[in-house]
């Protein structure tokens, strides 16, 4: 037999073994469920969060990821590009789908998605705290992203937080923690089960829902299923115009394999602005379950609660009146329910409609639901629910006191800017004289200031104030501030060897009176130790750069009564 021949015959038989290994190792084809039995209380909409365009990482275009989304038969799409919040498109309808345009945010403590925020007036980002705060300014609803990634500068770590929501499950998290066999058969199985093959990597996020479970025992938190959507994988390179990336997993795929559904008191209206509204109000509510329609299609669910006269759905408060019941209806009658509170598996029914009771006291209670054949070594939920909170919310705590005020030395100067001075890059501008704002206070001073350039190259300007050895007999900084135009600037104690602390504060037109405790200064080189050694601190800045400002930022900002407390 020729080499030739003998050749063609390995090659024949190893691709048959390939494709006899790849076929009977496919995943399950999701199983078809019937119709609920049951008709919903509410209009459920059904749709995609946490989706990345060409604007920022993904592969496709927005019409593009509309087009995809309606032939996996979703009503909306929640957009989150990477980006500081300063530039959002306004709701439109493409393709029939419903897009909602919003930011996912970069903090050094990992990200943040924000959802129905105004434009914001300055580029967000930084520390997780400041972030956090911004996004509730701007009426935004904020939702930490893949907490548990395995890429440690995506993770989170800021739990103390107020953030209004979580990634209970992220698609890309997911993804990240499979090891390399089981992806290479996922891309094996992906050209002919795409939407199984992608949920078939799921396992359960243990402790995405452990934490999450912790924090609804503390106060209400909305968890969403996130398919952190690229539709692209590969080397890097700008998704604009690299042609080598792979275009997978497709965002026609992620949308078919899982989503989230939105329980609305009306049906969508075919007005982008008003139907977006009423979309982010549900789920800013809780009013909204996540299902994995790669495992079983399609996916319809109620989960309600009874106490007396009152009653609530799931996200709400159900006040006691009395025996507390939990209902959850789910159409599939083979699936077994399972009612989860702090974390615990407290009951579980079978069957399409379970009733649950739990003492009429306060507690947190949401519903997972599961097959009764789930694949895999950990397996995924089918259904993931909302809570309910029985009995209302813990009470939040007390603010806290103002700090006692026993000593205090003055920063301010006593003629003209003695002690003073302007700091800035080679491209900046900044003068810094006395106030012409008499209401500010004898001493007040002003810095008018331009960034150099257009973008984010590095620009700063700072006021600059010696302290000598001063700070070691304090712990923390008070001062007024105004800034003509919303801004953020940054507090800084900076040591002898040139090594420097921060806390961003924000400043606009009101005159407030801001105080800093130096405990609250972190580093900015995480091989610095995590506080200042007061001792060795020799100058403040009050800093404006490009965390928070772009490049041709003109404003002024007014300094008084700048002072050491202890």
């Amino acid at each position: 037999m020729s080499r030739l021949r003998i050749s063609l015959v390995t090659t024949a038989v190893l691709a048959a073994a390939v494709v006899t290994l790849v076929t009977f190792t496919l995943p399950p084809r999701a199983r078809p469920e019937p119709p609920a039995a049951w008709s919903p209380a509410h209009v459920v909409v059904r749709g995609a969060y946490h989706i990345h365009t060409r604007r920022s990482d993904g592969s496709g275009t927005i019409d593009q990821v509309a087009a995809a989304a309606a032939r996996a038969g979703l009503q909306f799409i929640i957009i989150t590009d990477h980006g500081g919040g300063t530039r959002l498109d306004p709701p439109s309808y493409r393709s029939g789908v419903l897009c909602l345009d919003n930011n996912e945010i970069s903090t050094n403590g990992g990200h943040y998605v924000a959802l129905g925020m105004h434009d914001a007036p300055y580029p967000l980002g930084g520390d997780p705290r400041d972030v956090v705060a911004d996004v509730a300014r701007l009426g935004g609803f904020g939702i930490v992203a893949h907490p548990y990634s395995v890429k440690p500068q995506l993770q989170w770590h800021a739990w103390d937080l107020p953030f209004d929501g979580i990634e209970w499950m992220n698609a890309d998290s997911e993804r990240r923690q499979r090891g390399a066999g089981q992806l290479l058969a996922a891309l094996a199985h992906y050209p002919f089960r795409p939407a199984e093959t992608i949920a078939s990597i799921f396992t359960r996020p243990v402790r995405s829902l452990a934490r999450w479970d912790q924090l609804t025992g503390q106060r209400r938190i909305v968890g969403l299923a996130a398919a952190d959507a690229h539709a692209r994988i590969g080397f890097g390179g700008d998704p604009q115009t690299d042609g080598t990336l792979f275009r997978l997993p497709g965002y026609q795929a992620t949308f078919e394999a899982f989503s989230i559904h939105a329980e609305l008191g009306h049906p969508l209206s075919g007005q982008a602005g008003p139907d977006a509204r009423v979309v982010l109000a549900a789920i800013e509510a809780g009013h909204v379950y996540s299902s994995i329609e790669g495992l079983a299609a399609p996916a319809v669910f109620q989960f309600t609660g009874r106490s007396g006269s009152q009653t609530a759905d799931e996200g709400d408060v159900l006040p006691l009146d009395g025996p507390v019941e939990l209902r959850a209806q789910v159409n599939a009658p083979s699936a077994t329910l399972v009612l989860f509170s702090q974390g615990r598996p407290m009951a579980r029914g079978t069957g399409g409609d379970v009733t649950f009771h739990v003492p009429a006291e306060r507690g947190t209670y949401r519903v997972e639901v599961w097959l009764d054949d789930p694949p895999g070594r950990l397996p995924m939920p089918w259904i993931v629910s909302n809570p309910i909170y029985v009995g209302g919310l813990p009470p939040a705590p007390p603010p806290p006191a103002p700090l006692p005020v026993t000593a205090t030395a003055s920063l301010m100067p006593a003629s003209g800017t003695t002690g003073w001075r302007v700091e800035r890059d080679t491209t900046s501008m900044a003068v810094l004289q006395r106030s012409s704002d008499t209401a500010a206070g004898p001493g007040a001073l002003e810095m008018r200031f331009t960034l150099g350039g257009t973008g984010k190259g590095g620009q700063y300007v700072a006021a600059a104030h010696d302290l000598g050895r001063e700070a070691a007999f304090y712990d923390r900084l008070a001062f007024q501030a105004t800034a003509s135009r919303p801004l953020r600037a940054s507090l800084q104690l900076r040591d002898a060897a040139g090594r420097r602390w921060e806390r961003s504060v924000y400043l606009d037109t009101a005159r407030r009176t801001v105080v800093v405790p130096f405990t609250d200064f972190r580093p900015f080189d995480p091989d610095q130790t995590p506080a200042p050694d007061l001792a060795q601190v020799r100058s403040l800045l009050l800093v404006v750069d490009t965390t928070n400002a772009r490049g041709g930022l003109s404003a002024t900002i007014d300094l008084s009564d700048v002072r050491l407390e202890r």
